[in-house]
């Protein structure tokens, strides 16, 4: 069937696939907009992509890269000052609480079994979590998995799953205790991974694959993070693009950011409801342009 609607959390979704009569397409999504909070219209042809000129076009799924830094002086060296000062504030502190990096080149299973419940709980405690992580991650990539894990009282408090491939290392999956968050658990554990990479000696570092819509169940804040760590946005054009329109902002939250790309270029859209931010810190060197609506 070409024109699906499907549900995802709390958004309902109308995915058009493998239809090319753009009357009929328009046809449909007139009769069905009002049933939906967003319009999908995936893998879409030439002509289709010119005769919908107030859809988006952007990449389905993306993940974040970045060349490994020579050393973790020149990687600290590379940030902006206030975020290098962050983090040299996260590392006092996870000090002062007793807080040390175990880092395991080959991933123990102990281990993985320990992250996997912070992780889950962390997950399931969100509004709108999602559990991705499977029991069955690690013996799929017990041969190529690694992780490095923050460790208080002899206890894993949090961790990062990566996995080593060719020239690259992936940071799989991260979470952390969320009684740590305030003193910067996750800028220690992010820190303590790439250079961890560093010491393996791969020339990238991949960080994670996200769904290209931040503002219901990714945050905002998570793009705001990667790229404030120095990592840039990478298509995954195997997982296919959509043209795209939010037709019902109301089960999203007041800050809404994804990319599109135009003429092979990436350009960031950023929604805002009605609050006061700093849009310039969701640009970045790697867009084009950054693209503002405001929304009511």
């Amino acid at each position: 069937m070409p024109f699906i609607i499907e549900r995802k959390i709390d958004l309902t979704i109308l995915k058009v696939e493998k239809e090319s009569n753009i009357d009929y397409i328009k046809q449909k999504i007139k009769a069905l907009s009002n049933e939906v909070d967003i319009i999908d219209i995936i893998n879409p042809t030439k002509e289709i992509r010119k005769s919908f000129n107030d859809f988006y076009y952007r990449p389905l799924k993306i993940s974040y890269i970045m060349k490994t830094p020579s050393s973790l002086d020149d990687f600290l060296t590379s940030l902006k000052r206030n975020r290098r000062k962050r983090i040299l504030k996260c590392f006092r502190e996870c000090e002062k609480h007793g807080i040390t990096i175990k880092k395991e080149k080959i991933l123990s299973k102990e281990n993985f079994d320990t992250f996997f419940e912070i992780y889950k709980n962390n997950m399931e405690e969100k509004e709108r979590g999602i559990v991705i992580l499977e029991r069955d991650w690690y013996n799929k990539r017990k041969d190529i998995a690694c992780g490095v894990f923050a460790v208080k009282d002899k206890k894993i408090i949090g961790g990062i799953l990566l996995t080593k491939k060719k020239a690259t290392v992936s940071f799989c999956f991260s979470s952390a205790d969320k009684a740590y968050f305030d003193i910067g658990i996750n800028d220690f554990l992010n820190v303590n991974a790439i250079e961890f990479t560093i010491e393996l000696g791969y020339k990238y570092i991949i960080r994670g694959q996200d769904t290209n819509l931040y503002g219901h169940h990714l945050s905002p804040g998570l793009y705001l993070f990667k790229k404030s760590l120095g990592f840039c946005i990478q298509p995954r054009k195997k997982q296919g693009f959509a043209l795209t329109k939010i037709v019902n902002f109301d089960k999203f939250g007041d800050v809404i950011f994804f990319i599109s790309t135009k003429d092979n270029k990436v350009e960031g859209n950023l929604f805002i409801k009605d609050k006061d931010i700093n849009t310039e810190d969701y640009n970045a060197d790697f867009l084009e342009k950054l693209n503002i609506v405001h929304i009511k």
